[in-house]
């Protein structure tokens, strides 16, 4: 199966409508049949036929997915980064919060954030009801704030199986001598894995972000969410300090590669891309 969507974007500047490809899968016993080249082709073909750009994103350890991506719809321009986040209950941080909503956090992004070589404006159709909630700070001297999205009614995410690193870590935190401290949770096998997406992350300081991940973390631990990700693209200066805030072992990252072709002459390479929330 392969789907697509249909859309307004703007690449470096230039307003154009765009054909996004998404969930391009084959089942297991039917792979390296060319079944996956043909849906491709097909999707291009009709993709091209309605639209000025075509764009997917590939998992960056996917080497087939590329592989085939790249002789099909163009070569990678850009990219994004999931930082996964374990939730936490409430730490405590120097900057307080406010509820807010989602268009004046994408304001704020767009009056704070370098700017973008390829962005589109995720109020603008398609379905928001998987919107949780925004907050900003309090307080205008030290701005950052996010909006939160939960994808658990479309995509379930089951775990399969855990390492054993982890199942050992498992066992300890839910041990007597660690219950009541300070850690995440690890999820067992066949237990589905709730989380968050946090969207439109914006921050003049590297500071207030890393109070705003801690915040929204908390408020996530209390609503049953285990994990928090957080796309972030080149340009984004708080990621450093909110990695240096967080657990390694159980803070992994995810890299996307970003595949874009204008069909009037293929783009140069886009330094920083918008990631929109309805494609993930």
């Amino acid at each position: 199966m392969s789907a697509m969507a249909f859309k307004d974007v703007r690449l470096l500047g230039q307003p154009r409508r765009a054909a996004f490809y998404f969930d391009l899968r084959v089942h297991p016993d039917y792979r390296n049949c060319g079944i996956g080249s043909r849906l491709t082709d097909e999707a291009v073909r009709l993709g091209g036929a309605r639209s000025d750009v075509g764009y997917w994103y590939v998992v960056g350890d996917n080497r087939a997915m590329r592989g085939s991506t790249r002789s099909r719809i163009g070569t990678p321009v850009s990219g994004y980064t999931y930082l996964v986040c374990p939730t936490y209950r409430e730490r405590p941080g120097r900057v307080d919060f406010r509820p807010s909503t989602m268009a004046e956090v994408h304001q704020c992004l767009l009056d704070t954030a370098p700017p973008f070589d390829f962005y589109t404006n995720p109020l603008v159709g398609g379905d928001l009801s998987a919107h949780v909630a925004s907050w900003i700070t309090a307080s205008s001297s030290s701005a950052a704030g996010c909006s939160v999205w939960d994808n658990s009614e479309i995509l379930a995410e089951v775990v399969e199986a855990v390492p054993a690193g982890l199942r050992l870590a498992r066992g300890l935190f839910e041990s007597r001598i660690y219950r009541g401290h300070l850690h995440p949770h690890v999820p067992g096998p066949g237990e589905q894995l709730r989380s968050w997406y946090l969207f439109d992350v914006f921050g003049g300081e590297p500071g207030p972000v890393v109070d705003l991940v801690r915040f929204v973390s908390a408020r996530a631990r209390e609503a049953g969410i285990d994990y928090l990700y957080i796309p972030w693209v080149a340009g984004d200066e708080w990621v450093g300090a909110v990695k240096a805030d967080l657990p390694r072992l159980f803070s992994p990252r995810i890299r996307y590669v970003f595949y874009c072709t204008d069909w009037g002459g293929q783009p140069s390479q886009l330094s920083r891309i918008y990631v929109d929330i309805r494609d993930l």
